[in-house]
């Protein structure tokens, strides 16, 4: 082996930098973008976390009251509840018996700045006089 065929040539040495170069910036813009997706998977589990938290807290104490900070601990967040008459319900099913009847319970949840982010309709069965 004479000494030519030892070393690479500049050009070799250059197209080598090029294909790391290209393979670094693809890595990077796919860290970027995992980056990206985890940030708005995180913020879509915090809301529906809120959300389920209302939802718990309002089948089981009813929506007569508001609820307090220690059940919804989450300052950037508001819910909303109200309930409302079932619709689309068929016409041999009743809406009330013995001093119960059917309705459904509309919750949203609301960011910091007013705009609705989620919405929630539960059917639930509650005492009549119940607001």
């Amino acid at each position: 082996m004479n000494a030519e065929q030892r070393y690479f040539t500049l050009v070799e040495v250059l197209i080598a930098l090029a294909v790391l170069s290209l393979g670094i910036l693809a890595g990077t813009g796919l860290l970027s973008s995992a980056r990206e997706r985890c940030r708005k998977a995180e913020a879509e589990w915090r809301e529906q976390h809120a959300m389920t938290q209302a939802a718990e807290y309002f089948l089981l104490a009813g929506t007569e009251q508001e609820m307090p900070e220690r059940f919804f601990p989450f300052s950037d967040y508001r819910i909303s509840v109200r309930l409302a008459n079932p619709v689309n319900l068929p016409a041999e099913v009743p809406d009330r018996k013995s001093g119960w009847r059917l309705a459904t319970m509309h919750l949203q949840l609301f960011g910091r700045d007013n705009e609705l982010l989620r919405e929630l309709s539960i059917d639930r069965i509650i005492k009549t006089g119940e607001k």
